[in-house]
């Protein structure tokens, strides 16, 4: 078998977004909920896989070419079993952060602190509770791909959902999805631009955390109107409280306070993120230049 990082590397830049793959133990206790999963990507219109559709040969080789061209992957922990924490790993390492979905039905707070720090999301095995799980993991897919098709597009020469030719609207997409650089520079040319304004709230209602809260800033800079327009686009219905809430801070022009609560929370991993962004934002904004609260927005409800 060849060593894992030559595998991944074999198959960078061939990644399907409609091939999910799906890691649980090989326990037969998961039969049901292995075939109860794949149902439910197959209704989000992916295709699903797992080891039990490999061909044969050297197993370990295909779940690893799989892995690698997988646009997504649901992981269940339960148990912590070896194999899959050794998948989960290079899947961490590997696939864009909100790519890669775990599912456990241990309680959270027993997880191993290395996971802790990681959006998990429990299940019960009563199939009382298989309409609750069949709308968390339904949610969970729909936020993963939009996640792996934001990826694709950045590296395109297309930005997310921008069609144009520009090279500087690339380089703005490009540091607001790595944060290799400052995209203040790129920023300030697009502040009056329709479509830059809504594929950056296509970031922020996205799962990935540093691009979402790199955006979330950015967006502070546009006119209210654009803002209006392009948040207007998007169904009341879908959105969780926690993106309203980031929606609220930009219209209050108040993302640093909201920086500020995350970096105080509970979540250690969440803290961190939220002191990373802070660092970034101070690198390229003065105090001064902070957006301040607006009384004209403050009190506008959400569209």
């Amino acid at each position: 078998m060849a060593y894992p990082q030559e595998i991944i590397r074999r198959y960078e830049g061939q990644i399907d977004q409609t091939q999910c793959y799906y890691l649980t133990s090989f326990d037969t206790r998961f039969v049901k909920i292995r075939d109860f999963v794949k149902q439910i990507v197959t209704e989000q219109g992916l295709t699903p896989k797992d080891a039990n559709t490999q061909k044969p040969g050297q197993i370990d080789t295909q779940i690893l070419e799989d892995l690698a061209k997988a646009g997504v992957v649901i992981v269940d922990i339960t148990g912590v079993p070896p194999n899959v924490m050794i998948e989960v790993g290079i899947c961490f390492a590997t696939k864009p952060e909100g790519t890669v979905i775990l599912i456990t039905q241990d309680p959270l707070e027993k997880l191993p602190f290395y996971l802790k720090m990681y959006r998990t999301f429990q299940y019960k095995p009563e199939w009382g509770e298989e309409g609750k799980f069949r709308e968390d993991l339904t949610k969970f897919l729909q936020e993963a791909v939009k996640v792996a098709q934001q990826v694709v597009s950045v590296k395109s020469p297309k930005t997310v959902s921008v069609e144009t030719s520009s090279t500087e609207s690339t380089k703005l997409f490009d540091n607001i999805h790595t944060g290799k650089n400052g995209w203040r520079t790129y920023l300030e040319q697009y502040l009056n631009d329709s479509e830059v304004c809504q594929s950056l709230l296509d970031y922020v209602l996205g799962t990935m955390r540093r691009p979402r809260l790199r955006a979330a800033w950015s967006l502070q800079f546009f006119p209210v109107e654009l803002f209006d327009k392009a948040v207007k686009t998007v169904s009341s219905n879908i959105l969780a409280e926690d993106d309203k809430r980031l929606l609220s801070s930009i219209r209050d022009r108040s993302v640093w306070d909201f920086l500020n609560t995350l970096s105080k929370g509970d979540d250690p991993e969440m803290s961190r993120i939220a002191n990373q962004i802070k660092s970034e934002i101070q690198s390229q904004w003065a105090k001064s230049e902070f957006p301040m609260k607006s009384e004209s927005i403050e009190d506008r409800p959400l569209a």
